[in-house]
């Protein structure tokens, strides 16, 4: 670790370099952040519905406080265009690291994204499908 250190601070171009490109895959992930963003607020009534079904619907909700439903609907906006944009921030970390690995971890590394896209869409879909039901009693 120290002598990584070390090398970065002697060989400042070459960090300045990574640095650079690691910014310039930021921009552009957020940028997909916002486009995605920007089409999940055209669907946000009928995500709002979709959300709801498991506890019986909007009806069922009541807001707490006078900012809540504009809060609510901005967390689901930006959750849902998170999910969507999630295989391309994959993408780019991994175009970010590709550099560094060997041909043989490179190709297991891509084949892997379409494995984690699909993980993390059973766990939305589990919390979705399971966790409601079994907590609606509490409530």
């Amino acid at each position: 670790m120290v002598d990584t250190l070390q090398l970065a601070f002697e060989e400042t171009v070459s960090f300045l370099e990574h640095v650079g490109a690691l910014r310039i895959q930021i921009l552009r992930s957020l940028a997909v952040l916002l486009i995605f963003a920007v089409v999940c607020f055209a669907f946000l009534p009928e995500m709002l519905d979709f959300v709801s079904q498991p506890i019986g619907g909007l009806e069922e909700l009541s807001a707490v406080d006078v900012t809540e439903l504009i809060g609510v609907g901005m967390r689901i906006v930006l959750l849902a265009a998170f999910a969507a944009a999630l295989p391309y921030f994959i993408l780019e970390v991994f175009l970010f690291v590709e550099p560094a690995l060997s041909r043989r971890v490179s190709v297991i590394g891509l084949l892997a994204i379409p494995l984690v896209v699909v993980f993390f869409f059973g766990g939305m879909a589990f919390a979705y499908y399971f966790i409601p039901p079994t907590g609606q009693p509490i409530l």
